[in-house]
């Protein structure tokens, strides 16, 4: 959300006017800040993140936990949670 609110783009503007109300959005308002996010770039930076994070935690549990099938369940999950689309 951080991310696309300065992003600098058309879509930026739109999700701070969304949110310049300071009501809680409703439905449809909900669905045009999620395309908002998406358009200024911020599902792609967080995607991004996450999987920066994930290669980065792998390389600490290998040195952790040497025998990867010891760690299969926990790596499972984390490729879940970070390749996960909704």
């Amino acid at each position: 959300m951080v991310f696309a609110l300065q992003s600098g783009t058309p879509a930026a503007e739109e999700l701070a006017a969304l949110y310049a109300g300071g009501c809680p959005l409703g439905e449809a308002e909900l669905r045009r800040a999620a395309s908002a996010v998406e358009r200024a770039g911020g599902r792609d930076w967080a995607q991004t993140q996450a999987c920066d994070r994930m290669a980065a935690a792998m390389d600490h549990l290998a040195r952790a936990v040497p025998d990867p099938a010891e760690a299969g369940d926990l790596l499972l999950l984390a490729e879940l949670v970070t390749r996960r689309s909704r």
